[in-house]
């Protein structure tokens, strides 16, 4: 069941922070005094985000298998009834 549900959700959270990464490429070719200012963040957020993907990719899944053990009971009311 867990490797199901990593299988299922894994390409969606990959994608969503590669478009993430991607949408930061046009501040790096700001210049002059807005490159300087913004050339930082964008390679730190870059950064970030490039081993989020990877680390949600390859460690998350396997952490999942090590750490969710047991019966997974199903969902059966919301969470919110009062």
């Amino acid at each position: 069941m867990i490797t199901d549900a990593a299988v299922e959700v894994g390409p969606a959270l990959f994608s969503s922070l590669l478009i993430v990464t991607i949408s930061f490429v046009p501040v790096f070719a700001l210049e002059a005094q807005e490159g300087r200012l913004f050339a930082p963040l964008a390679f730190t957020k870059s950064y970030a985000m490039a081993a989020a993907a990877g680390i949600s990719v390859t460690l998350v899944p396997v952490l999942m298998g090590y750490l969710i053990r047991g019966r997974i009971p199903p969902s059966r009311e919301p969470i919110n009834r009062s």
